[in-house]
């Protein structure tokens, strides 16, 4: 009897989406704080985290622990156009894929035959968006979704990292409780 390949997943997360998007689409935002939402912030680039901002906080918390920010209101239907073109991508990889605002799920299992080192062909597929898009992914490859998104997180922005299965029990013992789905 042959045994099934083991479970291959691929996270691909869009890094600082909206507010990305939005530098990308006026170069004069590059390298400044830049802030997505009415209200509550809904995406903030890696320059406005530097000050403490992250998705969620209130405008007003927001201004007042950096008031050079730029602020924006958004446009989701330009954000909608810059994820289907990286999702596309991510379907010439994988046979079975799952979208979301910012982000993607790949299942690989079985395609090593197809691909060859499916850690070239992840770092081939950022290559390939940040050609098209100017946008940067990172990307973590796990046995399974929990584990190839918590592995991505450890190299933002703009990384690529696997977990293997047998390092999976180690490599969560070093993790905080609340970065694991459903906790905190």
């Amino acid at each position: 009897m042959i045994s099934p390949a083991p479970r291959l997943v691929l996270h691909v997360d869009i890094d600082a989406f909206f507010a990305a998007i939005e530098q990308q689409r006026n170069p004069a935002l590059k390298g400044k704080p830049v802030i997505v939402g009415a209200g509550v912030i809904a995406s903030c680039s890696y320059e406005a985290r530097a000050f403490g901002l992250k998705a969620g906080m209130t405008m007003s918390e927001a201004k007042r622990l950096c008031p050079r920010a730029v602020i924006l209101e958004g446009h989701a239907q330009t954000y909608r156009c810059f994820a289907e073109v990286i999702f596309n991508h991510c379907r010439a990889l994988s046979p079975a894929i799952e979208t979301y605002l910012d982000e993607a799920y790949c299942d690989l299992s079985g395609t090593e035959r197809l691909h060859g080192d499916v850690f070239a062909a992840a770092r081939a597929l950022k290559n390939a968006i940040l050609a098209e898009t100017g946008l940067t992914v990172t990307c973590g490859l796990g046995p399974n979704r929990m584990l190839a998104k918590l592995i991505g997180k450890t190299v933002k922005p703009d990384g690529l990292a696997a977990l293997a299965a047998e390092d999976a029990d180690a490599f969560l013992a070093e993790r905080p409780i609340e970065q694991l789905a459903g906790v905190g």
